[in-house]
């Protein structure tokens, strides 16, 4: 055999072998991405200030129901005449001033009550939105690793193929200037390695918009990253779709944020249904007048007492409001409704995505033998010429291929473990945890 082909065929088993794995270690993980993108994200922070906001609102609604003490001061000019009263007194401009404290203290107010109500079913609702955003992050920042690690293995294979479809060209325009080539096969080789530099010049990009993508979560520049290390495909357990759609009804903090803002518009209308309702008050009160009637005489008061206000009629705002306020409700409710229709389609399509994984997962890694062996074969039959280099091509590219889709299937796999648990709203960091102990260590 000619040194050349000798040469072409350990050119595409050296290539063979390096696509069959990287060897390399990365410096971070899967967590420590996440707790840099806790810091920093901004749509959990604005859930936890959006927690604070629904948190203020019940001291604020329980001040209703507390003391209120004021006082007040003034001092005024002022021209007094009085006629018929023991004559006429003559005009006389002076100087007053008054002093004065008031006590209140609520008895019993209804709306008040139902103002707490309001607050608290906030609170639960503001707790349940910065569970969600938790979780969110935790599914941003999974899919972000792992599709830099997806673009990166492509780039890696799209380098090698490169490299190994342009070695085959110079080869191919070799034996054809010494007149043993053929032009065909050197443009065939042609176009497959300016195919090869297309794909190589895209994986390169995506390599880098996929970091941006990552880089935008943590804010921070990101090094390089663990790989996915071996591990054994795992399906959803248990492996039945009503226990996890029940448990996504029950756990899902999406479900339970809009329970508590329904719970939040019925308690809304209790508020303006109970203007209706009297209210009773303790009210005390001290008060200093000096000049209020004639320069020299003085008041003092000292006076408490209960006060009833009973709403009469308010010209049909109490009811105008509502009905305002119970069509509110009820779009509230509505919104409950299809949410719990949503929760149930994404929670049922995570449970088969997860299932139809594995399946792909074990097809891939078959496919991936099944290339290979392909491959192997293809170069033993140059060897005794009866394959073309253009059968060696094909093959080689088919088995490349092949390793392209095991690693989008594996990375969807791990994703799929996620999201299922995501769906279900049960998703915490003990997840990502179990995920990143299938990364390769230092």
């Amino acid at each position: 055999m000619r040194p050349p082909v000798r040469c072409i065929l350990l050119t595409l088993l050296f290539a063979s072998s390096l696509l069959g794995g990287t060897g390399l270690l990365y410096a971070e993980d899967l967590i420590s991405v996440y707790r840099q993108a806790v810091k920093t994200d901004p749509l959990l922070a604005k859930a936890g200030a959006r927690l604070e906001v629904c948190r203020a609102a019940r001291p604020l609604a329980r001040s209703a129901l507390l003391p209120n003490l004021t006082a007040g001061a003034g001092v005024a000019r002022r021209r007094t005449h009085i006629m018929g009263f023991m004559g006429n007194m003559p005009v006389e401009c002076y100087w007053g001033d008054q002093y004065s404290v008031t006590l209140k203290q609520p008895v019993f107010d209804g709306q008040a009550y139902a103002n707490l109500e309001v607050a608290q079913a906030g609170i639960m609702a503001g707790k349940a939105a910065l569970i969600n955003a938790r979780q969110d992050l935790m599914v941003r920042v999974t899919r972000a690793y792992f599709e830099v690690l997806k673009a990166e293995a492509d780039a890696r294979v799209a380098r090698s193929e490169y490299d190994l479809l342009k070695r085959i060209l110079d080869q191919a325009q070799a034996f054809l200037r010494v007149g043993t080539g053929d032009i065909t096969a050197v443009q065939e080789a042609q176009a497959r390695v300016d195919m090869a530099q297309a794909e190589l010049i895209k994986a390169d990009n995506m390599v880098e918009v996929s970091r941006r993508r990552l880089e935008l979560l943590t804010h921070a520049p990101v090094g390089a990253l663990r790989d996915v290390g071996p591990f054994l495909p795992r399906g959803p357990n248990p492996d039945r779709i009503e226990p996890w759609v029940q448990s996504a009804l029950r756990n899902q903090p999406v479900l339970e944020q809009a329970r508590r803002e329904l719970e939040q518009a019925r308690d809304r209308v209790k508020v303006i249904r109970r203007e209706r309702w009297p209210r009773l008050d303790i009210e005390a009160g001290a008060s200093y007048l000096r000049g209020a009637f004639v320069p020299d005489v003085r008041r003092r008061d000292i006076e408490a007492g209960l006060v009833l206000k009973i709403p009469i009629y308010l010209g049909g705002s109490i009811g105008a409001k509502t009905k305002q306020a119970e069509a509110e409700s009820l779009v509230t409710q509505h919104q409950l409704e299809r949410l719990r229709d949503q929760v149930r389609l994404d929670t049922e399509s995570a449970f088969l995505n997860l299932k139809e994984s594995v399946a792909h997962l074990k097809a891939a890694i078959q496919a991936v033998k099944s290339a290979k062996i392909s491959m192997e074969s293809t170069n033993k039959g140059y060897l005794l010429g009866t394959r073309t280099v253009i059968n060696t091509l094909d093959t080689t590219q088919n088995y490349n291929d092949a390793r392209r889709r095991y690693l989008s299937v594996l990375y969807n796999h791990l994703i799929a473990r996620i999201e299922l648990k995501r769906a279900t709203g049960v998703l915490t960091v003990q997840d990502l945890i179990a995920i990143n102990s299938l990364l390769k260590k230092d």
